[in-house]
């Protein structure tokens, strides 16, 4: 999963090592291109809701490059008691009309407060039995695609996403007598309503 994210990641920034033009980059300080948003997303990367930071920069014409922060509440989901989530993500917003396409990879550190059971030798054994445990922490992957909607004359925008959920499933499979574990894909999406600003 690791390879996956990093990859993804490569392949979003490699203009930024090797396609970036000087001459073509815009002085954010001589325009109204906003570097900072906070944004609420709902569904999306972290199955309910999450508040997040965004950092934008690396602006051509009109598209621009982002890295979002954000945290959220514990799933109770899959076995998971209580925690929190930390979103991180990168993006790609292109598009030199108030519609822009949206393309990403994410991934979601899911943290579990009081890991149940508290040992990995009984969470290994609630394995074999066919339970999945609650571990202290569990890594979700988030390819990202979706559509924002923004105006240069409004500090507030909108986008909407597809963000399936990537992750490995201690019980994926039932082998010779034994849960094996696997990846799973579990489609999902979400919108966000944010505000962009300066500092």
């Amino acid at each position: 999963m690791t390879k996956i994210f990093l990859i993804s990641f490569l392949f979003l920034w490699n203009n930024i090592l090797f396609a970036q033009n000087p001459k073509d980059s815009i002085d954010h300080k001589t325009t109204d291109f906003k570097k900072n948003a906070f944004f609420v997303e709902l569904g999306g990367r972290c199955g309910i809701s999450s508040l997040n930071y965004e950092i934008r920069f690396f602006k051509i014409n009109s598209s621009y490059k982002t890295i979002c922060f954000g945290a959220a509440p514990f799933l109770p989901l899959g076995g998971f008691s209580g925690g929190m989530q930390i979103p991180i993500s990168v993006n790609d917003i292109i598009g030199k009309k108030n519609i822009k396409f949206q393309i990403g990879i994410g991934i979601v550190n899911a943290i579990d407060f009081t890991p149940e059971p508290p040992t990995k030798e009984e969470r290994k054994q609630l394995i074999e039995s066919g339970h999945i445990p609650s571990p202290p922490l569990r890594i979700i992957i988030n390819p990202i695609v979706g559509c924002r909607y923004e105006t240069t004359k409004c500090n507030f925008f909108a986008s909407i996403g597809f963000t399936p959920m990537i992750f490995n499933n201690p019980c994926n499979k039932y082998i010779n007598g034994h849960w094996k574990s696997g990846y799973e894909i579990l489609p999902w999406a979400g919108i966000c309503i944010g505000y962009k600003f300066n500092t």
